[in-house]
């Protein structure tokens, strides 16, 4: 959104930065997903970078584990993200204006995350030693 002399990030800003910055070219499949998740996982064409993309459309934060057991090589997180409502109002539809213009707002991650939080979409990156 624009004004004059002034540019605000809106929450579709902020997805699809997130998308473009840690999208993969092979997708691949994902098993489980826990209920209200929406999970897809891509891999670089030489298969050391893995992006996990995560949209928890609950109502409440939502537990998750990372399973790569079936791996030859097990994948370390590298980075991650996530897009939250910084006032964790639990509203579904809200979008960034002039007067709360980091409402909607990416923050990143400092390790592994094993919760989302409510109505959230993180991606974890991981790479193969």
């Amino acid at each position: 959104m624009t004004r004059l002399g002034a540019v605000m990030k809106t929450p579709f800003y902020h997805t699809t930065k997130l998308y473009a910055d840690h999208f993969q070219p092979v997708p691949l499949v994902v098993e489980t997903s826990p209920s209200g998740v929406d999970t897809m996982a891509c891999v670089s064409e030489d298969g050391k970078a893995l992006s996990v993309f995560l949209v928890n459309t609950n109502p409440h934060p939502v537990d998750v584990r990372f399973d790569f057991s079936d791996w030859d090589n097990i994948p370390r997180f590298r980075v991650g993200a996530t897009i939250i409502d910084t006032k964790n109002m639990g509203q579904l539809d809200i979008v960034n204006h002039w007067t709360a213009p980091d409402r909607i707002s990416t923050v990143p991650l400092e390790t592994m995350p094993t919760t989302l939080k409510r109505y959230s979409t993180t991606v974890v990156v991981f790479e193969k030693p």
